[in-house]
């Protein structure tokens, strides 16, 4: 591939790998000078910059990576130099620390405000049904947007193009059947955890099964690594230490989350998906209209670039084709039970028809949120071609979005939208820990001791929610201090497996009538197999997996209930074809 030719001749120059989409080359003198220049060219954006210049100890120079920098040893003299490229964080100003600071008091008294408001065992894990329909679809969306999320999703189309924006709008569209059809069922039936509707379609064994899935992954690795990652892209471009940050968040999300249960969770989610949506639309408009040109810039420089590239199409597994995400997008709305986290939601708002409002309204709110995110990476990409020399050359893409927002957005606004980044991590982590304690009680304690009071289930559910949240905030700083994140890929990747052929089994409960338990475990199971299978053995696309699991799940477990014996109880109200209608 042609790319954009270089500002001064890079013969006899060394090469070296500064950062994820960044090379160096450090030139060798030009005629008449006793220095060379280092030239740093970012890949994606196909820009040359001067980084600065050098004296070169080795000329002429055989030349090796080491350390993250190079080790030259000239040809003549034998003399070895090393050389690095390295980059300063911004500074924040004391502005912003005050907008964070003040942020984060706000959420504490959030949790504060709620805790005369739990009661009972319902109000702490529910809220006691009492969330208004407006907020339980607000903080669908926000709990389903990490502070990882607002970072990746824009780099993703940074990067590459928009194919998984438009991709992206499938999800919308089948949320509408779903709640209509899928959430007011598991609404109606006024369940505490998600995993009670598997004991009354199937049996306890399903139902246990499901709720150990859900703790290990919440406790086996997802809280850590939502407060970890953005802590260590806040620290990659403002400076911010990564213990602190983690700890701070660690701390404060437990502190309000036992104060305030549910109802502290989904009010301060209504407050974070403000706060970033604001800030996503007042960087998207920083960006675009500070172009030379405006608008008509950032679209033609998007254009030639094929960054607005948004379909692909065919049939070849192994590249994001349109169809794969319409596939994908329905089997994971047909499985939306499996999720306690936004399950629990659903549960807390006051019927069946306020639960299939919030879902209409997540799908309302999912359009413009796809579509300013997706734009947002567009928007990087127009800006930093334009200005390329703002570009950290040893950074990663997911740091590109917050380097803008501490080097171009306005003082105590970049304090306030870092504080939102903080807010969506604390998000996720409350949201684990909440829906993590009502598994334990409601699906274990509760429910093997069924005679136990709802005090002490309140009481057990507080410390739950303590432990949990002390354990999550431990591993990440553990994580952080022994830089192992390469594991918790591997955990979470085996964990998605795993739970991603179970969540067929709510696609059996509720599509089927036929299913029985044997049925369900034994679908289950092969589905795992079959999809580790698929995994190590073809090249299928990686968003395939889900769906192979599910329907793998749902066709042995529905051939497997037809010809192995099983007990089939009472459908009313469990399926789609007997659910109760509101």
């Amino acid at each position: 591939m042609q790319i954009a030719d270089a500002p001064v001749d890079l013969r006899q120059g060394l090469a070296l790998v500064t950062g994820q989409s960044h090379i160096g080359v450090f030139t060798a003198p030009r005629r008449g000078r006793q220095q060379g220049e280092l030239l740093i060219y970012h890949t994606i954006t196909d820009t040359w910059v001067v980084q600065g210049v050098w004296s070169p100890a080795a000329a002429g120079a055989a030349s090796a990576p080491w350390k993250g920098g190079l080790v030259a040893i000239g040809s003549r003299d034998g003399v070895a130099s090393r050389m690095t490229v390295t980059s300063t964080p911004e500074s924040l100003h004391w502005l912003d620390y005050t907008a964070i600071g003040l942020f984060l008091v706000v959420m504490l008294w959030v949790g504060a405000h709620f805790t005369r408001s739990d009661s009972s065992s319902a109000d702490f894990f529910l809220g006691g049904r009492r969330i208004p329909w407006w907020a339980a679809g607000i903080s669908l969306y926000a709990t389903g947007t990490s502070a990882i999320s607002f970072m990746a999703i824009p780099t993703k189309t940074y990067v590459t193009n928009q194919v998984y924006g438009l991709g992206s709008l499938w999800s919308p569209i089948f949320w509408l059947p779903a709640a209509f059809l899928v959430i007011p069922l598991i609404r109606s039936l006024d369940l505490t955890s998600t995993y009670e509707y598997l004991e009354q379609r199937f049996s306890l064994a399903v139902r246990l099964l499901g709720s150990a899935l859900c703790v290990a992954f919440q406790v086996g690795g997802r809280m850590s690594v939502v407060l970890l990652l953005p802590a260590m892209a806040l620290s990659a471009v403002t400076g911010l230490d990564v213990m602190i940050s983690v700890a701070l968040m660690g701390v404060l999300a437990t502190v309000y989350t036992v104060m305030g249960g549910i109802e502290a969770v989904i009010w301060t989610d209504v407050l974070q998906c403000a706060v970033l949506l604001g800030g996503g639309m007042l960087a998207f408009g920083i960006m675009v209209f500070g172009l030379d040109g405006d608008w008509s810039t950032f679209v033609a420089s998007n254009q030639a670039n094929g960054k607005f590239d948004s379909v692909l199409l065919g049939w070849d597994l192994t590249v994001p084709v349109f169809w794969i995400f319409a596939l994908g997008s329905l089997m994971q709305l047909t499985t939306f039970p499996n999720d306690q986290v936004m399950v629990q939601r659903v549960l807390a708002t006051p019927d069946a028809r306020s639960a299939r409002n919030s879902a209409i309204l997540l799908a309302l709110i999912v359009v413009p949120g796809t579509v300013l995110f997706h734009l947002l990476g567009s928007a990087l990409f127009a800006h930093f071609r334009a200005h390329p020399e703002n570009l950290s050359p040893t950074m990663d893409n997911i740091h590109t979005l917050p380097l803008f927002i501490v080097q171009s957005m306005p003082v105590g606004v970049t304090g306030l939208v870092i504080a939102g980044l903080f807010a969506a991590s604390m998000s996720s982590l409350d949201s684990s820990m909440s829906s993590t304690a009502t598994v334990l009680v409601t699906d274990f304690y509760r429910r093997f001791r069924p005679h136990v009071t709802d005090r002490s289930c309140m009481v057990l559910a507080r410390w739950l929610t303590a432990g949990i949240g002390i354990m999550g905030t431990g591993v990440a700083l553990l994580m952080a201090t022994l830089e192992i994140r390469s594991l918790y890929d591997t955990w979470t990747q085996l964990v998605s497996l795993l739970g991603g052929g179970f969540a067929g089994v709510y696609a059996l409960g509720m599509l089927t009538r036929r299913a029985n338990a044997t049925g369900a475990l034994l679908g289950a199971v092969v589905s795992v197999v079959v999809t580790v299978l698929v995994k190590a053995y073809t090249p299928l696309h990686f968003m395939l997996y889900a769906s192979v699991s599910v329907l793998t799940c749902v066709v042995v477990g529905y051939l497997a209930s037809l010809l192995l014996p099983g007990r089939i109880g009472d459908l009313e109200g469990l399926t789609v074809y007997t659910r109760k209608h509101d």
